[in-house]
């Protein structure tokens, strides 16, 4: 397996690549088919059972000069703490005995049944850490266009587009001093797990029954917002906004992320990464293509790490 560390922290395939769960890693390998997310962003084990409590710094003390046998100003930083919970996405596979023994691979086909089942989590996960809103639904984790859904926030940037054919793209400095994903408290998995339930007669509609070979699968996670300025939403991109202003402005979001950051990720969905790849043929001093740990050949923006999630709309309402 490859190392897969990209920062100062573990993505939840080197947890489970150090923990030698070749099940755990095969699961997270399949999600990240459909949210690209997991391949960068590291997943920190939250502090207080199923929540994570972030001390945020607001301000730093300055220092005072001071001349011989004068005294300096006491005075302290000050802070803030932010409070992430842990949301649970789970599953069932449900394969009917019948259909797995006429197949002629029973194994097989549970398995290919189970790898789309997985591939189709990744995907609701995606669309959570990206539009998921706790006052909307109580099971629900408040994603990135939640946390950043105001112009007048500074970490959001207006690409001056306009309708209900927007979209976004979030440029994040990721790790545990940053933006990073958590799992429950006590966790060896980083909450995910799979369990072979075997053979059943599984409850159907009308109390009909189906003897079926049952899987669950079960993922635990939240989102964690570590530094006030670790993640910045281009909002407002439609179809007249061209590929080179795209990277420019992702340009000037790395360059307002907070010092210190090791990886950088831009998370855009299909569309935005076809008009960075074709700006990459007159910006190549600043979009390049390169082997990431995966061994895939993906778009950079200078050391920014261009991942695809089409869970981002080209939909969007225009902010204003």
């Amino acid at each position: 397996m490859p190392n897969l560390s990209m920062t100062d922290s573990m993505t939840a395939l080197e947890v489970m690549r150090r923990a030698n769960n070749q099940d755990g890693f095969h699961i997270v390998e399949l999600m990240a088919q459909t949210n690209e997310i997991l391949k960068d962003m590291p997943m920190i084990e939250a502090n207080d059972g199923t929540i994570h409590n972030t001390l945020v710094r607001t301000s730093l003390r300055s220092g005072t000069h001071r001349k011989y046998n004068e005294g300096i100003a006491p005075g302290a930083t000050t802070t803030d703490i932010i409070r992430d919970r842990i949301t649970m996405l789970e599953d069932y596979s449900i394969v009917d005995k019948d259909l797995a023994d006429h197949s002629g691979n029973v194994k097989a086909l549970r398995a290919s049944e189970a790898d789309a089942f997985l591939q189709g989590m990744g995907q609701t996960q995606s669309e959570e850490l990206i539009y998921g809103d706790h006052g909307r639904s109580e099971a629900e984790i408040n994603g990135l266009a939640v946390r950043l859904n105001k112009l007048t926030n500074k970490n959001v940037m207006n690409a001056g587009g306009s309708g209900n054919k927007c979209t976004s793209i979030y440029v994040c400095a990721v790790g545990n001093r940053f933006a990073h994903l958590i799992y429950p408290r006590g966790r060896k998995d980083c909450g995910i797990k799979t369990e072979d339930m075997g053979l059943q007669n599984w409850p159907m509609e009308q109390g009909k029954v189906m003897p079926a070979y049952v899987q669950f699968f079960s993922t635990h996670y939240g989102l964690s917002i570590a530094h006030p300025d670790a993640v910045k939403r281009i909002c407002n991109i439609d179809n007249t906004v061209p590929g080179d202003k795209i990277v420019e402005m992702i340009l000037e979001a790395m360059l307002r992320l907070p010092q210190g950051a090791q990886g950088v990720s831009i998370y855009c969905n299909q569309d935005i990464l076809v008009k960075i790849d074709k700006a990459a043929w007159s910006k190549g001093n600043a979009v390049f293509t390169k082997e990431d740990p995966w061994g895939d050949m993906i778009t950079h923006i200078r050391s920014g790490r261009c991942r695809r999630v089409d869970a981002i709309l080209s939909t969007e309402q225009a902010l204003v």
